[in-house]
């Protein structure tokens, strides 16, 4: 009896969009990971989303459901900033260790011998 490993349909397609465009796969998933973040600290440590009366309807609309604007801003950075940042420098170091394994480098460099 031989076991096939089935997986997930929605991962299949995660992992075929992070092959296809993993910026934009990362940028989306990051933003909203640090959307769902926030929103979660804030709600867990009690803070209130309290608009003030001459806000505009968008943000009167995320107070009622109890989501700040730290939220919003965070989501944008992780979709601007951190996704990006994160998906460039790691290029960066996986041109840098080419061909290297780690293994390599421990066995290289024995401390104190």
């Amino acid at each position: 009896m031989s076991a096939v490993a089935t997986y997930h349909p929605l991962l299949v397609k995660y992992l075929a969009q992070l092959s296809t465009h993993p910026l934009r796969t990362k940028a989306i998933t990051t933003g909203s990971l640090c959307f769902l973040q926030e929103v979660l600290g804030s709600h867990l440590s009690g803070l209130p989303a309290k608009p003030s009366k001459d806000v505009p309807a968008p943000l009167r609309a995320l107070a009622k459901a109890h989501i700040n604007v730290k939220a919003v801003k965070m989501a944008i950075y992780g979709f601007l900033v951190s996704a990006p940042l994160s998906h460039v420098l790691v290029q960066y170091l996986q041109k840098a260790f080419a061909g290297k394994s780690l293994y390599y480098g421990l066995r290289t460099s024995r401390v104190g011998r």
